[in-house]
């Protein structure tokens, strides 16, 4: 039996070029068009009138597709980017989804502090800053309670 190359070097390849991927893959996540503070210079698929981006707010919200996964934000008139939400369950932040339960959060997370906007929604922060959405309240609670069997049902995320 005859061998190519010495076993270190074709080891050292291999290493290389699973290195490159990963970078490859990190470069990527670093290249997310849509963040919230910056300009959005992607494809708008549609937009539709009155998303409500805070309590006492409604803006318009643009629909974008990125990645196979639909968001929609809302931006100021010189075009910053101030709200971000999506419920597509394809959708995946720190190792969480829509259809997750609140249960899952406190097993993986250390903070699941429960914030509440009253009228507007009941929520965790996660590390990346995006917000899980567990509940829309109808009537403000002293004390904001998820049950562990209570679902996520989307993210946002807020300047």
């Amino acid at each position: 039996m005859k061998v190519y190359g010495n076993l270190k070097s074709q080891k050292s390849n291999i290493f290389l070029i699973v290195f490159l991927i990963i970078l490859s893959f990190s470069a990527n996540a670093q290249k997310f068009p849509l963040k919230v503070g910056r300009k959005y210079l992607g494809k708008i698929d549609s937009f539709r009138y009155a998303i409500m981006t805070s309590p006492s707010n409604f803006d318009t919200g643009f629909f974008t597709t990125i990645n196979d996964i639909e968001f929609v934000f809302s931006r100021t008139k010189e075009g910053i980017v101030f709200f971000i939400t999506c419920d597509d369950k394809n959708f995946i932040t720190d190792g969480v989804r829509v259809g997750d339960s609140f249960g899952y959060l406190k097993k993986h997370f250390k903070d699941t502090t429960v914030h509440d906007v009253e009228g507007y929604t009941r929520f965790v922060t996660l590390p990346s800053g995006w917000r899980a959405v567990f509940e829309i309240p109808m009537v403000h609670t002293l004390v904001p309670r998820i049950k562990d069997t209570q679902k996520l049902q989307w993210f946002y995320r807020v300047n």
